[in-house]
């Protein structure tokens, strides 16, 4: 585990595990690497795992990603590539991290890449009589109503207001539908299993 220095000087924080074949694998939104602990524990053995936590997340949620996050992100991939990994690297982002990927694809090519997994949500993310897969699962009109009532919350303050002059009722209903999701939707052996890595 260690800070490693991006193309613009700052740190971003860097979980690295196991041995073997380097692998990258980028988290998504309001996640930081931890996300993948559990998944990754059976493999230790075989690959070295390479987890950043993207600006603004984990360990490095103190830096501010800038006025494009996919844009720094591909930068930070790049640069954990060639401080990381003294060979081709598998590398694998799951939504936010998905398309940092695919960002650094636009702007470096997959350089250094071998092998690449792109994890992304439903493809439909409502769930309909022909689509019961949705994101929300059978919570969903409880979901979409407790959002109706976040975007109410916002009132005048719009899309585009930072978080720290959000009103304090935002915020709870912000982190209760965060918790209530995350809690629902993860089993309690992933917290486990993540919490034994975490330091």
């Amino acid at each position: 585990m260690a800070f490693l220095t991006m193309d613009d000087g700052e740190e971003i924080y860097v979980r690295m595990l196991g041995r073997g074949e380097p692998v990258i694998l980028v988290h998504g939104f309001a996640t930081d690497s931890r996300s993948w602990l559990p998944f990754i524990a059976p493999l230790l053995h075989k690959y070295r795992f390479i987890l950043p936590d993207l600006r603004g997340f984990g360990r490095s949620h103190h830096l501010y990603p800038g006025d494009c996050s996919l844009t720094r992100s591909s930068a930070d991939i790049a640069a954990i590539l060639s401080q990381a990994c003294d060979t081709e690297a598998a590398v694998g982002g799951i939504s936010l991290g998905a398309y940092s990927c695919l960002q650094f694809h636009k702007d470096h090519d997959f350089l250094g890449v071998g092998k690449y997994l792109h994890i992304e949500q439903s493809p439909y993310w409502r769930m309909t009589p022909d689509w019961p897969y949705g994101i929300f699962g059978i919570d969903q009109e409880s979901w979409l109503s407790n959002l109706t009532t976040l975007i109410d919350s916002l009132g005048s303050a719009g899309y585009a207001t930072p978080y720290e002059e959000l009103s304090s009722d935002s915020k709870d209903i912000f982190w209760g539908m965060m918790r209530d999701m995350f809690l629902e939707s993860t089993p309690r052996y992933w917290y486990q299993t993540a919490a034994r890595f975490s330091l």
